[in-house]
């Protein structure tokens, strides 16, 4: 029975000591919230925010935009409160003093000194806070000078620097270099960046400054060697020099096959694709120093230089006495390695490369950068050319006048009859004008009265011409096979079965025939076609007929205006064939021979009938040998 009191007593008094703790925790909860809302040193109001009378006279840059903030406040702890900037590299300036943090006693702002109504957030713009380029830059920029940076004074609030000739700065943002002419002021500004001042509008926000030399425009070509001395090594195809900018700059270009340009001996290369384009140019560009005594790259001055490549076009004689009176020259084209390494000088005629100095055929090839022909090597200023058939002297006729094609290959009208004329009054028709594999003129068709040939005409040097001549008004019958292109591009294409002229007693009829399975005939590019059937009988023949043009200048469709200029036979195979009958019964098979029956091959373009030994095909009425029909 005691024990169970006790146990009740005990029970009594643990509920009592619980009760007692949860009202202290009230009360200190309680006493907290008082101490948020009304404590003398945690109910401070909001500061006012003024520059004028707070902001230090020289080494700080005042703002009133940036934010003053105070420190957090909860009812778990018993901080006063305090002021602070927000901004990094920001302190509170009172009195034109810089005081740090402020505190809250009293319901008043406070400086370790004095209370306070007002402030503003100062940052450092003094020596040493705004960035410099390192020595390394200048030595990559010789025509830059560093800045040289004045503490504040008197008359400059923060650090500050002036460029008497110029300068380039760098925006924070990474963004294009800016340049500023003449002189250029400069300050640093709280924000840890320059602030271009003057003359002109201001600039803000930008990293680096740096000044520019005034005497880096005097340099000139000479203050650097061009040497030839080592392999492929040859003159530059160019050296500019570029005054535009704030100092001079010479640019070297180098051209050809890993085109590359030696710089101070062995000191270094600049080869083709530094630039990251891979085009047979190697390209140099030096700037002029500080002193206008030397070109500067890398920080190192550039005294020679030597441009090489593998191999270097050969130039062109296009002055040559023969290309002026003998034939017709152009310029060979260089070919890029083969391979097996070689490059070529070639033209488009596999004969017509010349050596200049004696007019003899050549074919030269090169590797590393030297020229050879049959294995002996030539010097790379040898000059050559490509020939052709000589210049052909024209005449209009009626404004019509003969087209001469590219390096003189062949000499057309595009209306009208081609005509030359020659010597005293000679004149004859040609069916075709061109130039031969020897480079000289040939005509086919055409009377040249004594001489035998154009060649031989030519050779007694009597003088020619070519001409188109108009047929007449009403000229219906002189029009030629010459007007209609005829070409084989597509699918099937081939030769034209037929092609006649008949000359009417009014105008020129021309028949073109197109024999094959699904025989057909394309006009003017797509423009019409003609297939087999159209003449009311399917036996794989297109027939499209023409007729000349009043003029004689144009084949036109016989039934409809509209002018034929080119022209395309095409099938899909050869004519439709049934195999021809067997005959055992022939005299011939009962008496002389055994025949047996020929194979009929359809298959094939054109269509065979064919024995199993070459030459065993007879026909019936005759007993010679036929390879095949």
């Amino acid at each position: 029975m005691r024990y169970i009191l006790a146990l009740l007593f005990g029970a009594s008094i643990s509920h009592a000591y619980t009760n007692c703790r949860s009202n202290l925790h009230e009360e200190l909860e309680r006493e907290r919230r008082e101490d948020l809302e009304a404590h003398e040193c945690r109910a401070c109001g909001q500061i006012d925010v003024w520059e004028d009378g707070n902001c230090p006279e020289m080494g700080y840059e005042c703002d009133e935009t940036l934010a003053i903030t105070t420190r957090v406040l909860s009812a778990n702890d018993c901080n006063c409160a305090q002021l602070r900037c927000r901004a990094t590299h920001a302190f509170i300036a009172v009195n034109g003093q810089i005081s740090g943090k402020l505190h809250c006693k009293d319901r008043k702002w406070w400086t370790p000194y004095h209370e306070t109504e007002s402030a503003v957030c100062a940052r450092s713009c003094g020596l040493n806070v705004c960035p410099l380029q390192p020595a390394r830059y200048f030595l990559e920029h010789p025509s830059h000078r560093p800045l040289v940076v004045a503490p504040p004074d008197a008359g400059h609030k923060c650090a500050w620097a002036e460029c008497q000739n110029g300068a380039v700065a760098k925006p924070i943002d990474d963004s294009s270099d800016v340049t500023f002419q003449g002189l250029a002021r400069f300050a640093c500004s709280g924000g840890r960046s320059w602030t271009y001042t003057g003359p002109e509008a201001e600039v803000r926000n930008l990293k680096f400054v740096v000044c520019l030399s005034n005497s880096c425009q005097s340099c000139t070509k000479e203050l650097i060697t061009i040497t030839t001395t080592g392999q492929g090594a040859h003159n530059f195809d160019s050296a500019v020099l570029d005054s535009s900018g704030t100092c001079a700059i010479l640019k070297f270009t180098c051209k050809g096959p890993n085109a590359n340009i030696e710089v101070n001996g062995d000191s270094g290369v600049i080869s083709d694709g530094d630039d990251g384009a891979v085009d047979g140019v190697a390209s140099l560009s030096v700037e002029c120093n500080s002193n206008g005594t030397g070109w500067m790259k890398g920080g190192a001055i550039v005294t020679q230089v030597e441009c090489a490549s593998e191999c270097r076009t050969l130039p062109f004689a296009d002055s040559n006495a023969v290309c002026t009176s003998i034939y017709h020259c152009y310029e060979p084209n260089f070919v890029d390695g083969d391979d097996e390494g070689w490059t070529k000088m070639v033209c488009v005629d596999p004969n017509a490369l010349r050596r200049e100095e004696d007019n003899t055929e050549i074919a030269p090839t090169c590797k590393g950068g030297v020229w050879q022909v049959d294995r002996d090597s030539i010097d790379s200023s040898t000059k050559v050319m490509c020939i052709t058939c000589p210049s052909v002297d024209t005449v209009p006729d009626d404004g019509v006048e003969p087209t001469v094609s590219e390096h003189n290959k062949e000499v057309t009208c595009k209306s009208g009859k081609l005509t030359i004329e020659f010597g005293d009054g000679g004149k004859t028709p040609v069916t075709s004008l061109k130039c031969s594999t020897d480079f000289v003129w040939t005509a086919t068709g055409g009377n040249f009265g004594p001489f035998k040939s154009l060649e031989e005409l030519v050779n007694q040097g009597v003088s020619w011409k070519a001409r188109c001549i108009k047929p007449t008004q009403g000229g219906c019958n002189s029009c030629t096979k010459e007007l209609i292109t005829i070409t084989k591009n597509e699918p099937g294409a081939h030769d034209l079965d037929g092609d006649v002229i008949e000359t009417m007693v009014s105008c020129s009829f021309r028949t073109l025939t197109c024999k094959g399975t699904n025989a057909n005939i394309e006009f003017n590019k797509g423009g019409g076609v003609v297939t087999d059937g159209e003449d009311g009988a399917v036996d794989g023949v297109a027939k499209l007929v023409l007729i000349c043009s009043d003029d004689g200048t144009t084949w036109k469709l016989a039934n409809y205006d509209i002018p034929v200029s080119q022209i395309e036979c095409a099938s899909t195979g050869g004519l439709t064939c049934q195999a021809l009958p067997f005959d055992d019964s022939n005299v011939v098979c009962g008496s002389k021979y055994k025949c047996y029956e020929p194979e009929f091959k359809n298959d094939e373009v054109p269509a065979k009938m064919d024995c199993k030994d070459p030459g065993a095909l007879r026909t019936r009425n005759r007993t010679n040998v036929q390879k095949h029909l």
